[in-house]
C-alpha cells in the first residue's frame, strides 16, 4: 500500500488556469466570501474526471487517497459535500488552519507528515518546493 496525496483546486477540481494565473488569483480571493464560494462549488465548480477515474483506481488497488489542500479550514464542510457529490473517493481531506503559513510550506509538511510517496499539483512553485524539501516525489499536474 502507499500513499497518494492530492491538491482539489487545478487538480481534482478543474481550475482557471486557461485564463491566466492573475484572473485565477482574482477568482480564488473572490471565494473567500462563503456566498461565492457556494454559489460556484454548486454551479461553476467542476470535477476533473481523469483524475477522479485515477483516484479510484488507485484506491481499488489498496493505496490511501490523502487530499491536502491550501483551502481554509473554514470551508472543510462544503469541500467534503463536493467531493462526495462528485464521486471522489478519499481517506483523508487535510485543510489549512494556519493562513500565515505560505503553501508550499504548508503542502510540503502535510505530505511529509502523512508519508505521501507522491503528491499531484498543478503549480510548479508547489511541486519544486515539495521535491527539495521532503521525501515526497512530487508531480506537475495541468488539466
Amino acid at each position: 500500500m502507499a500513499i497518494y496525496g492530492f491538491d482539489i483546486d487545478g487538480v481534482i477540481s478543474k481550475g482557471f488556469s486557461f485564463f491566466g494565473r492573475n484572473f485565477e488569483l482574482m477568482v480564488y480571493q473572490i471565494l473567500r466570501v462563503r456566498f461565492f464560494r457556494k454559489i460556484y462549488d454548486k454551479f461553476f465548480r467542476k470535477v476533473d474526471a481523469g483524475v477522479r477515474k485515477t483516484i479510484a483506481r488507485l484506491k481499488s488497488q489498496g493505496n490511501k487517497i490523502v487530499i491536502i489542500s491550501a483551502n481554509s479550514e473554514n470551508y472543510r464542510e462544503e469541500l467534503e459535500s463536493w467531493l462526495k457529490w462528485n464521486g471522489v473517493i478519499f481517506d483523508k481531506l487535510i485543510l489549512r488552519e494556519n493562513m500565515k503559513e505560505s503553501c508550499q510550506e504548508y503542502k510540503g509538511r502535510m505530505a511529509q507528515k502523512e508519508r505521501c510517496v507522491y503528491y499531484l499539483e498543478d503549480r510548479r512553485r508547489i511541486v519544486d518546493y515539495i521535491n527539495e524539501n521532503s521525501n515526497c516525489q512530487a508531480i506537475l499536474y495541468k488539466n
